[in-house]
């Protein structure tokens, strides 16, 4: 195995283990989730970045698979609410969406699926949405991508905190700060 295979998977595994030991408000995963009639709704009260009081928006975010809800809510923070479609510990290989998925998606903005082969059946589900598809891979690259923290810093993460700058401009300076600091913890584990 070469170094950067080996530290692909090095870093991979403890992605895995942040991932595990990590709970983050707005993170949904398995039956039981929230869904929303709006992709883009009223958060809780906070204090805004202009020190203003009053509700930030939320982003609602369907991912595939667990690691890209985990990542949608590490660069998006508290103006995403993230939900992953396969539970933990089922194969996204062969997992077939409920009509709750097509329920829960139709009140996403964005759908962020792997790509590369990983998750085709993403592609049904959204036709039936108004959520945006995206990929995180195309259909030449490793659909394993996000284990090596890496690429996760310097393509995945910048990748979707542009897509969500798309969908909610006025959270560009929020997205900037969270990517920021999610660069900097995975350039720790290097």
């Amino acid at each position: 195995m070469g170094t950067r295979a080996r530290r692909s998977l090095a870093g991979g595994l403890t992605l895995l283990a942040l991932l595990g030991r990590l709970t983050l408000p707005g993170l949904a995963v398995a039956a039981g989730a929230g869904t929303g009639s709006r992709a883009l709704a009223a958060g809780a009260e906070t204090e805004r970045e202009d020190g203003a009081q009053g509700a930030i928006p939320v982003l609602k975010v369907v991912t595939s698979v667990l690691p890209l809800a985990w990542l949608a809510q590490e660069v998006g923070g508290a103006r995403v609410e993230a939900f992953a479609l396969v539970p933990p510990g089922a194969s996204p290989h062969t997992f077939e969406p409920l009509p709750a998925d097509v329920r829960r998606l139709s009140g996403a903005a964005l759908f962020v699926r792997v790509g590369g082969g990983f998750d085709d059946w993403a592609e049904r589900l959204v036709s039936s949405s108004d959520a945006e598809l995206r990929s995180m891979v195309g259909d030449r690259d490793d659909p394993h991508a996000w284990l090596d923290p890496i690429r996760v810093r310097d393509s995945l993460a910048p990748r979707l905190a542009d897509w969500l700058v798309a969908l909610d401009a006025d959270g560009e300076s929020h997205y900037a700060r969270s990517l920021a600091g999610f660069q900097q913890r995975l350039t720790t584990l290097d």
